[in-house]
């Protein structure tokens, strides 16, 4: 059984890609995928890794976990099982604890793993610029002043690469996936099937779903009337239509909002994008990671 693991990052598509994948569960079923509901396995797993506290399951507490993320014991198993939980590494309190992000994360997502005896892990994983990613997150903590959010962590020495190393120390026999929340607009249709597991031009449902949000009506129509007549002939064919769409019929960006993140600049967001660029080239070249890339 493969399970593939969405482990965030924090604010980046907002559980938007498991809600879409949820819209095509029964075609996915049917070739052997199954996409369960997060109340059946994001508390129930949270505690069974900090209850064995880094030990792996003993067999009964393994088919126990997975009879009830498939809904009971008499489902079948499946061979791919897609789970998708931004706070699989840790909740947003913790994010910057270490000192980086997710200071943690080779630990918890080897734990995660070994819940699962026998199963081929993957992973995927969205980065997002820093410049802003913390707003957002601050957004998310309005009770914590900037400061404990980042336990002290400068912002300009944060780096995706840094996680990327430890996760592929951690488990690197495991497939990695990784992009540029920036990038997922163009492709949003690859994500969906990557987790997945499906063929680039498998039909899905909620391919269109955030194009919708970011194109004008007239933009989308004329995407919907574009396809039904040039039908993309590969992925990245697909990819180079929606951004000429996008590049012409895309609705004005939305205002950035302000955190009052204490002395931030222009200066500040221009250099830790800067830096963003660099990292993320730098995870993009990386061996063992397969990146998206628009």
């Amino acid at each position: 059984m493969q399970v593939a693991f969405h482990i965030g990052a924090h604010c980046t598509d907002d559980d938007g890609l498991r809600k879409a994948l949820e819209r095509n569960a029964d075609a996915l079923a049917a070739r052997g995928t199954a996409v369960p509901p997060p109340n059946r396995y994001r508390t129930l797993m949270r505690e069974t890794v900090e209850r064995l506290d880094g030990r792996p399951p003993a067999p009964e507490t393994a088919r126990a976990l997975l009879d009830s993320i498939l809904g009971g014991g008499e489902a079948a198993r499946p061979e791919r099982l897609v789970l998708a939980n931004e706070n699989f590494f840790c909740t947003i309190p913790r994010i910057f604890a270490g000192g980086a992000w997710y200071a943690g994360a080779g630990d918890r997502t080897k734990a995660l793993a070994s819940l699962f005896p026998g199963a081929r892990p993957e992973l995927f994983l969205a980065l997002r610029n820093p410049a802003t990613a913390l707003p957002a997150i601050k957004r998310r903590a309005p009770d914590m002043d900037y400061a404990t959010l980042m336990h002290g962590t400068d912002a300009t020495t944060l780096r995706w690469s840094d996680l990327v190393r430890r996760l592929r120390a951690a488990m690197p026999d495991v497939p990695l996936t990784v992009w540029c929340n920036e990038d997922t607009p163009a492709i949003w249709p690859d994500l969906l099937r990557a987790l997945a597991g499906v063929p680039w031009d498998e039909p899905m449902a909620g391919d269109n779903v955030l194009l919708k949000q970011l194109l004008s009506p007239e933009g989308m129509g004329r995407y919907r009337a574009y396809l039904a007549k040039h039908p993309p002939a590969s992925a990245a064919q697909r990819r180079r239509i929606i951004g000429a769409f996008f590049d012409k019929f895309a609705l004005p960006a939305a205002t950035w909002e302000d955190a009052d993140i204490p002395g931030w600049t222009d200066e500040t967001v221009e250099t830790l994008t800067a830096i963003y660029d660099e990292d993320a080239w730098e995870v993009a070249n990386m061996d063992g990671v397969t990146f998206l890339g628009a």
